[in-house]
């Protein structure tokens, strides 16, 4: 079996990859805002994950 090495094939951003920091600090600000208004803390969130993962199951089970 012939093993392929992935690569990772992106341009640098042109302003360095300090960029990056704001952005990655604007999506976390609003995942957190919203998880706050949807009420969501992480006990709630480790119940449901045995409904989670039984409806990502059967959803790709019955994909053709």
């Amino acid at each position: 079996m012939k093993t392929r090495h992935l690569q990772f094939i992106a341009n640098p951003p042109k302003h360095g990859w300090w960029i990056v920091l704001p952005i990655l600090a604007v999506i976390y600000a609003v995942l957190h805002w919203s998880a706050i208004g949807a009420r969501m803390d992480i006990s709630a969130l480790t119940k449901g994950l045995p409904w989670i993962w039984d409806f990502s199951i059967a959803h790709v089970a019955t994909k053709p």
